[in-house]
Protein backbone atom coordinates (compact mmCIF):
# COMPACT_ATOMS: atom_id res chain seq x y z
CA UNK A 1 0.00 0.00 0.00
CA UNK A 2 1.18 3.50 -0.84
CA UNK A 3 -0.24 6.68 0.66
CA UNK A 4 -0.29 9.53 -1.84
CA UNK A 5 1.12 12.68 -0.26
CA UNK A 6 -0.94 14.98 -2.48
CA UNK A 7 -4.35 13.82 -1.27
CA UNK A 8 -3.54 11.29 1.49
CA UNK A 9 -5.43 8.56 -0.35
CA UNK A 10 -4.15 5.03 0.11
CA UNK A 11 -3.48 2.98 -3.00
CA UNK A 12 -3.23 -0.80 -2.79
CA UNK A 13 -0.76 -2.12 -5.33
CA UNK A 14 -1.01 -5.42 -7.15
CA UNK A 15 2.23 -7.44 -7.48
CA UNK A 16 3.19 -5.70 -10.72
CA UNK A 17 2.50 -2.26 -9.27
CA UNK A 18 4.53 -3.07 -6.17
CA UNK A 19 7.42 -4.19 -8.35
CA UNK A 20 7.26 -0.98 -10.39
CA UNK A 21 7.24 1.05 -7.17
CA UNK A 22 10.31 -0.83 -5.92
CA UNK A 23 12.16 -0.25 -9.19
CA UNK A 24 11.46 3.50 -9.35
CA UNK A 25 14.79 4.53 -7.92
CA UNK A 26 15.79 7.12 -10.51
CA UNK A 27 18.48 4.88 -11.97
CA UNK A 28 16.28 2.86 -14.34
CA UNK A 29 14.40 4.08 -17.39
CA UNK A 30 10.79 3.08 -17.98
CA UNK A 31 11.99 0.71 -20.71
CA UNK A 32 14.45 -0.94 -18.34
CA UNK A 33 11.70 -1.40 -15.76
CA UNK A 34 9.47 -3.00 -18.40
CA UNK A 35 12.26 -5.37 -19.44
CA UNK A 36 13.01 -6.39 -15.85
CA UNK A 37 9.33 -6.98 -15.12
CA UNK A 38 8.91 -9.00 -18.31
CA UNK A 39 11.56 -11.35 -16.92
CA UNK A 40 10.01 -11.36 -13.44
CA UNK A 41 6.45 -11.93 -14.72
CA UNK A 42 6.88 -14.21 -17.77
CA UNK A 43 3.20 -15.18 -17.68
CA UNK A 44 2.27 -11.63 -18.71
CA UNK A 45 2.74 -10.38 -22.26
CA UNK A 46 5.44 -7.74 -22.74
CA UNK A 47 3.01 -5.22 -24.34
CA UNK A 48 0.64 -5.57 -21.36
CA UNK A 49 3.46 -4.92 -18.92
CA UNK A 50 4.59 -1.94 -20.97
CA UNK A 51 1.05 -0.52 -20.96
CA UNK A 52 0.69 -1.05 -17.20
CA UNK A 53 4.08 0.50 -16.40
CA UNK A 54 3.30 3.51 -18.59
CA UNK A 55 -0.06 3.98 -16.88
CA UNK A 56 1.47 3.59 -13.42
CA UNK A 57 4.22 6.12 -14.13
CA UNK A 58 1.74 8.56 -15.68
CA UNK A 59 -0.38 8.36 -12.52
CA UNK A 60 2.67 9.04 -10.35
CA UNK A 61 3.53 12.07 -12.46
CA UNK A 62 -0.04 13.33 -12.32
CA UNK A 63 -0.19 13.28 -8.53
CA UNK A 64 3.32 14.62 -8.08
Amino acid sequence: MVVMESDHNAVVLNPLGAAVWDLCDGALSAGQIVDLLSERFPEQAHPAIERDVDAFLARLLAVG
